[in-house]
């Protein structure tokens, strides 16, 4: 047993992990959940007639995975995708890419995963070749004509490596020294100028090869992309933090234009005999022309020319075909798992071509007819991955379509993978007052939304436990020995850690298949205030490169929720959320904060949070004052992501239990106040990493759901994500789709009813008590290294955790998680 921590009683972990992996769920529609309290406080519909929503359609249950059969895979947002062509699986969040000369090898850098790999394209099936280099790398990968050198973006190492490519392995020869934070490289046509982005700079380096020095010139905010024209006397810079494209003479270094374009410009690529610069503005799902005669936007081309308005697509890459006479250039989505075909003669997008999850760059063929398309996140999981780190890519080699038939064929099935979860449930018609409006005629009679944020947890590691007495294959009791109903401490005390959780599951909902969008708290607090992470953050978040919701350059498109509430009227109050809100808003919203309540801290009790919001709706009782008690309320409850085994500190489990009662407390008082039968709270957690994982999918999480207009005792298995969430929260509030992340999420129609159950509910007091960790040992010296003043950059805490709680004992071989 490992000093430091104390731990559970061992022999009760190895005893569950020995009955082995649960079954796969089935995708039977839910039912009840075992031991549901039952409430003799109903009321009819508010119009007197039970109005029931029409049932999921089968694809609602399914949950997420790979089928090796169909090459395709459910997603965590409930799309799927079937990407056209081959595909061979790579490291992990593959984001660079590039073909060697006679188009035989592909050349691929995986940005988590630090590494680079070469796959043999010629055959049937894609081959890797030789074994992943691991190294830190960019997304800038550039090959002499003689195929034989490589050069590759260093990234955070701040270099660019050099490497000889033998046709079966790479050998390094060196590497450029550049400093900062190197992104993206471009190779002169005579092979003797290597130009590099440097990020951190906002510098275009110019080296001379083999090993001359380099000349530096400051272009746009934190540039992303490089590439040269056909003579090689224009470089052209896109500036991701800037949005703008530097236009640069290779000659003198000197900045001849800065070209204005939308949010975010990424990939580029010259097209008509390099006439025209096409950008790929990523937070504005846009293209910019540039004139390159004029350096003049000619024109800004909308990715969805059918709702524009609503953004979330994500374009982050661009390849023009080699021949100016085919008039083709082809735009990487990333969230929208697609390859956008742009006619570059008339300046039309054509159709989609279906990719795998998260596309993030591309590489065409010498004659333009093959296209290669790295997949940052893959299949959502890798096939056959069991634990790990995070997402896996895929690397994916098609044939460009050949004619107008082909391309429509594949915009229909990329139509389909995308729309498919908004199609879970049928529209209703019907002009009444219902709990979830579901049509342009209907208002809610809920007038009240909470919604609280929690840290850091899967479903498995949370309500595990909550089984019937024959089992299911939803639950695994085995992982949730740290912050279960039934926790064995060290002395052989059984406490109950999440009394709460557990009660609030089984009175109201067990969402057995909801599914958090997010890996780690970087991108886990931007989809809990905006429905959406923007590819800044998707990239950036490997090597922190900036403030995650306070530098604008991580800000999505389509704005927070706080903005959207704004935008359109309805009154809201933040306590503790920093993210998309401070310090930018804080004198716009100083109205909309209580300033007693902390900014994301562990160093107060979540109770004492609680208490403090608490203070403040009593308030609003006493004097009728609305902007305490308005339509939306977010609170920052963050105690559950612990402090691992720091010194001193409470110990994990403790504040678990602390944060589990603050949550009890909160749903008490509002069940017992008079805004109870006007109001809904939703419960969820940022992101679903962890230590002790999930047996069915390492971002399957916990979203809890009480209002007197939800179902009791009931187990739902529909498949959910956070932006079903918002999309719920939005018909509630009668607000329009934040992004086209909730534009094409369901609702999550199954769990509310039109019979009122006004029953109070009682918070309970976890029986778990209040330890301290150790001011010595392996665990304390480990937690030293971290800064818990903030929610991220917590490098392998799930794992530093599960050891404060387990020791020395294994995890299942099945289990399914992710670790920062």
């Amino acid at each position: 047993m490992r000093a430091g921590c104390w731990t559970l009683l061992l022999a009760l972990f190895a005893a569950l992990a020995a009955c082995g992996e649960p079954a796969a769920p089935s995708t039977d529609p839910g039912g009840q959940t075992p031991d549901a309290p039952s409430s003799p406080d109903v009321d009819k519909s508010p119009t007197g007639e039970v109005c029931s929503i029409g049932e999921p359609n089968e694809d609602a249950y399914a949950v997420t995975g790979y089928d090796p059969e169909t090459n395709s895979a459910v997603l965590v947002n409930g799309q799927i995708v079937t990407p056209a062509g081959k595909t061979i699986g790579t490291e992990r969040f593959a984001w660079g890419v590039a073909l060697s000369p006679d188009g035989q090898y592909a050349y691929v850098t995986n940005a988590e995963g630090q590494s680079l790999q070469a796959f043999d394209l010629s055959g049937e099936t894609i081959v890797a070749v030789a074994d992943p280099i691991r190294l830190p790398t960019g997304h800038g990968v550039a090959v002499t004509k003689d195929g034989q050198t490589v050069y590759v973006a260093g990234a955070s190492a701040g270099v660019a490596h050099i490497f000889q490519w033998s046709g079966e392995t790479f050998g390094k020869t060196g590497e450029i020294e550049l400093y900062g934070y190197v992104a993206s490289l471009a190779l002169s046509a005579d092979d003797q100028t290597l130009y590099a982005i440097l990020s951190t700079q906002s510098a275009l380096a110019k080296i001379p090869l083999p090993a001359g020095e380099p000349t530096k010139t400051q272009v746009g905010y934190y540039p992303y992309d490089v590439i040269l024209d056909a003579d090689g006397q224009t470089a052209y810079v896109s500036n991701w933090g800037g949005d703008s494209v530097s236009v640069v003479n290779t000659a003198t270094m000197a900045v001849t234009a800065e070209v204005a374009v939308e949010r975010h410009p990424e990939g580029m690529a010259l097209a008509e005999n390099d006439a025209y610069l096409v950008v790929a503005n990523s937070d504005d799902d846009s293209l910019s022309v540039i004139d390159t005669a004029t350096n003049g936007v000619t024109q800004t081309i909308p990715l969805d020319a059918d709702n524009p308005e609503f953004l979330a697509w994500t374009p982050n890459a661009v390849a023009a075909h080699p021949s100016a006479d085919a008039h083709r250039a082809f735009v990487a989505s990333a969230d929208h798992n697609a390859i956008e075909v742009l006619d570059t003669q008339n300046w039309t997008l054509l159709g989609s071509i279906p990719t795998a999850h998260y596309p993030t760059r591309l590489a065409l063929s010498a004659e333009g007819d093959k296209i290669a398309v790295v997949n940052g996140k893959g299949f959502g999981a890798r096939p056959g991955q069991k634990s790990g780190a995070g997402l896996y890519g895929v690397l994916q080699w098609l044939d460009a379509p050949a004619d107008a038939v082909a391309l429509e064929e594949y915009t229909w099935q990329v139509k389909q993978n995308t729309e498919r979860a908004a199609g879970f449930f049928p529209n209703n018609e019907c002009e009444r007052l219902v709990p979830l409006p579901l049509n342009d005629n209907e208002k809610s009679v809920i007038e009240h939304v909470i919604l609280v944020i929690k840290e850091n947890k899967t479903y498995d590691e949370l309500l595990g436990d909550l089984v019937g007495p024959e089992g299911d294959e939803w639950h695994d009791p085995a992982l949730t020995v740290a912050w279960g109903e039934r926790v064995t401490l060290e002395d052989g005390e059984v406490v109950n850690v999440t009394p709460n959780a557990h009660k609030i599951a089984r009175t109201w909902v067990d969402m057995v298949n909801y599914y958090a969008d997010s890996e780690v708290s970087l991108q886990g607090h931007m989809w809990a205030t905006q429905a959406d992470c923007n590819d800044y953050v998707e990239k950036g978040r490997f090597d922190r490169l900036t403030a995650t919701g306070v530098e604008p350059i991580t800000f999505a498109g389509g704005g927070s929720i706080f903005e959207h509430l704004d935008n359109h009227g309805v009154n809201f109050r933040n306590y503790g959320e920093v993210v998309n809100f401070g310090p930018r808003e804080l004198a716009k919203w100083i109205d909309k904060i209580d300033l007693k309540y902390p900014y994301w801290s562990t160093g107060v009790t979540d109770v004492t949070k609680a208490r403090e919001v608490i203070r403040e709706w009593n308030l609003a009782v006493e004097t009728g004052d609305e902007r305490l008690f308005p339509p939306f309320i977010f609170i920052v409850l963050p105690n559950d992501h612990t402090v691992g085994g720091d010194a001193g500190m409470p110990k994990p489990q403790t504040m678990v239990a602390d944060n589990d009662h603050g949550l009890g407390l909160l749903l008490d008082w509002l069940s017992h106040s008079p805004f109870w039968e006007k109001s809904i709270l939703f419960a969820i957690q940022d992101d679903p990493q962890s230590g002790f994982g999930d047996h069915i999918d390492a971002h399957r999480s916990v979203c809890y759901v009480a209002s007197p207009w939800i179902k009791r005792g009931y187990r739902s298995t529909v498949h959910y994500s956070m932006p079903s969430v918002f999309r719920t929260i939005e018909l509630i509030l009668d607000l329009p789709p934040i992004n086209k992340n909730t534009l094409l999420a369901p609702p999550m129609a199954d769990i509310f009813t039109d019979r009122k159950d006004a029953a109070v509910y009682d918070a309970e007091v976890p029986t778990m008590p209040y330890l301290y960790n150790p001011e010595a040992g392996q665990t304390a010296q480990e937690a030293k290294r971290w800064n818990w003043s903030t929610f991220d950059g917590h490098d392998g805490l799930g794992d530093h955790l599960y050891r404060c709680i387990m020791g020395d004992t294994p995890r299942p071989a099945y289990v399914k998680r992710i670790d920062d």
